[in-house]
């Protein structure tokens, strides 16, 4: 009896997109790295308001271009192919396109890929921002890049 030798899994992103089938928001889980999980999401339209309490999600466009509409004192950010950010835990955003795009997030296994809803950027749950005890902190949005314009580009075609 041979044994096999052990094959690591190839993800092909256009086989994600198929899976997708043009369905806006409705994310797919494409592979797990440790804790964490990589998922591909269709943005098209604008999604709700909320906010994940306890995990930070990165944002990984692949095609298209996407806002991330933020509360104050974070400014909207508006996301490119090859580009990508990290949104804080506790920060309400609302992701919108007006085109077909297609984006990677980067999240704990655990995080609900809906968040935790909102009434819109002054809703209730606002006050989950704001620091409730001593040693809380939230950090602001920033992008992976070189310093120059705090962005990274990437070519990914698929």
């Amino acid at each position: 009896m041979t044994s096999a030798e052990p094959v690591i899994p190839v993800v092909a992103l256009g086989d994600g997109v198929s899976r997708i089938a043009g369905r806006p928001y409705t994310p797919i889980d494409l592979s797990r790295v440790n804790d964490q999980v990589v998922r591909l999401a269709l943005i098209k339209g604008e999604y709700h308001w909320h906010h994940h309490e306890k995990e930070d999600e990165l944002f990984y466009v692949i095609t298209g271009r996407i806002t991330i509409q933020m509360n104050s004192p974070y400014a909207d950010i508006t996301l490119t192919e090859g580009e990508m950010a990290v949104i804080p835990q506790g920060v309400e955003h609302c992701p919108l396109s007006d085109e077909e795009s297609y984006v990677l997030m980067f999240e704990p296994a655990s995080l609900q890929s809906a968040g935790e809803r909102s009434d819109g950027p002054n809703g209730s749950s606002l006050d989950a921002l704001l620091p409730q005890k001593a040693g809380s902190y939230s950090r602001p949005p920033f992008y992976f890049g070189n310093g120059d314009d705090c962005r990274i580009k990437i070519g990914c075609p698929f």
